[in-house]
C-alpha cells in the first residue's frame, strides 16, 4: 500500500507540474523581488501615482504629510480668527468722497452700519445713529465682537451719485479715543 500511495503522490505531482507554464520558478523569484523593491516599481511604471499609493511606504509618507497639513491648517484658522476679533461700542462712519466727486461732504450718506463676524453679520445689533457732519456715529448698549463691517446707502430713489466711494471707519468704547479700522 505505501508505495501505491508513493506513486500516486508522484504522479500526481508530475502531472500539476507539467501544466505550469515553464517559466513559473523564475517568474515567482522575480516577482518577489520587484515587490521588495519599494522605489523600483513606483518610478518605472505609467502610472506612478497609483504605483506609490500602492506601497505602503508612500502610504505611511503621504499619511504622515496629511496629517501635519492639516494641523497647520487648523492652527491658522484658530490663529486669524482669534487675532482679528474686536469689541467696541460705538462706530464712526465718516463720508471723505461722493461718487459724483465731491470731497466737501456734509451728511454721510449711509443709511445704517452693520457688524460682520467670520463673514456673517453678526446678531442682535440694537443701537442708536446720530449724524455730525459728515459722519454717522453708530453707539451699541455694550460692546459687540467683530472682525468685520459694512454700510448699507440711502438707496430708495435718491441719487447713486451721492453714494460714499472714500471713506474712513472708526471704532471706539469711550468716544475720546478712535481706532481706526
Amino acid at each position: 500500500k505505501l508505495k501505491i500511495y508513493l506513486v500516486f503522490l508522484e504522479e500526481t505531482f508530475l502531472l500539476r507540474a507539467t501544466l505550469q507554464p515553464a517559466d513559473l520558478l523564475q517568474r515567482k523569484m522575480t516577482e518577489a523581488h520587484d515587490s521588495k523593491l519599494d522605489t523600483n516599481s513606483v518610478f518605472q511604471t505609467t502610472t506612478p501615482v497609483l504605483a506609490a499609493l500602492s506601497k505602503t511606504r508612500f502610504q505611511v509618507l503621504l499619511g504622515i504629510a496629511a496629517v501635519i497639513f492639516m494641523a497647520l491648517g487648523c492652527a491658522a484658522a484658530l490663529m486669524i480668527n482669534a487675532t482679528n476679533v474686536r469689541e467696541y461700542r460705538h462706530y464712526r462712519f465718516t463720508a471723505l468722497e461722493l461718487r459724483d466727486g465731491t470731497t466737501d461732504v456734509a451728511s454721510p450718506n449711509a443709511a445704517g452700519l452693520g457688524l460682520l463676524l467670520a463673514g456673517c453679520a453678526a446678531r442682535g445689533q440694537q443701537g442708536v445713529y446720530r449724524s455730525e457732519g459728515s459722519s454717522l456715529v453708530w453707539s451699541l448698549p455694550k460692546g459687540e465682537r467683530s472682525n468685520g463691517w459694512y454700510f448699507t446707502t440711502m438707496g430708495n430713489g435718491t441719487d447713486p451719485a451721492k453714494d460714499p466711494v472714500r471713506f474712513s471707519f472708526l471704532a471706539s468704547n469711550d468716544l475720546v479715543e478712535w481706532d481706526e479700522l
